[in-house]
């Protein structure tokens, strides 16, 4: 019997591997940048807020 060549077979083959490739390397990129992105969080931001704006109201029952 002859032996014939799949090319989509191997194209299919080969888009897989690169795929799972490049989605494991993907995986650690997105990872590595999010701790990079929280370096120090402000647990008091809305507190901090609301004392900067809390004089605004005294302005405003004064005048």
């Amino acid at each position: 019997t002859p032996v014939s060549v799949d090319i989509l077979q191997t194209f299919d083959v080969f888009t897989k591997f690169v795929v799972e490739l490049i989605g494991q390397h993907l995986g650690k990129l997105a990872v590595a940048r999010v701790f990079l992105a929280v370096q120090e969080p402000i647990w008091d931001l809305i507190l901090a807020q609301v004392l900067h704006n809390g004089d605004n109201t005294v302005d405003f029952v004064i005048r």
